[in-house]
């Protein structure tokens, strides 16, 4: 894991922490939870130090990353929130924030030829709602044609490359008379004005190839 990461997993940690009022919270009771926490998420046995964990304090309570906490001492021993409804997590989005993901959004929605786009839907929708998308319109225009020839093998082609799989391709070059065989080692799908393309290796002379989907007739694995 990443220090960011790192960072990041003590911040929720403390938060979590913070917020349950059920407990006292020491200093060395935080460094106990960010230790667990490490140990959980990455298997890692080390224990966080007292000194990083206060300057995490200080840095959630700073307006660096936004998160400004109101977290105070009382008893001269215990942490917790002076408001009780505080949670990072529950910060509203800054317009900075709201414009990454809007960008972010316009690309993921892009894929929406892709099968496995649908297992992400659900969290597209969700992400539009968070920032309020249907207010704003789009800023980046992709070329599309649904009607497209070839779009068929997009889904079978992208699991053959996720699997690795040799496969067989039955290809109609545009100046060719009649259909040729390749046994193709498959790496990468682009799109490019408009047509996508399949790149691979040819087996045995490993000799690069790139095939447009709309004059592929047969994709079949070896």
């Amino acid at each position: 894991m990443s220090q960011n990461k790192n960072a990041l997993l003590r911040y929720h940690t403390i938060d979590r922490c913070l917020r349950n009022t059920a407990r006292r919270w020491t200093l060395q009771d935080l460094v106990d939870a960010c230790s667990d926490a490490l140990y959980e998420y990455e298997g890692k046995d080390d224990q966080v130090s007292v000194r990083t964990v206060q300057l995490d304090l200080q840095m959630m309570r700073s307006d660096r990353l936004g998160y400004e906490a109101p977290i105070e001492v009382y008893e001269r021993k215990y942490y917790r929130y002076s408001d009780p409804d505080y949670s990072i997590s529950r910060l509203p989005l800054s317009s900075h924030d709201i414009e990454l993901l809007n960008g972010a959004i316009d690309i993921l929605r892009r894929f929406d030829e892709f099968d496995r786009y649908h297992d992400m839907a659900d969290v597209v929708s969700r992400l539009q709602d968070r920032v309020a998308l249907t207010e704003r319109r789009p800023i980046v225009d992709f070329e599309r044609n649904r009607r497209l020839k070839g779009l068929e093998w997009l889904n079978v082609i992208y699991d053959f490359i996720s699997s690795r799989t040799t496969i067989r391709v039955v290809y109609h070059s545009f100046n060719a008379r009649h259909p040729s065989e390749y046994f193709i080692f498959p790496y990468l799908l682009k799109e490019y004005r408009n047509r996508w393309f399949l790149f691979g290796s040819r087996a045995g002379d490993m000799k690069l190839f790139n095939f447009a989907l709309d004059r592929i007739l047969e994709v079949n694995p070896c």
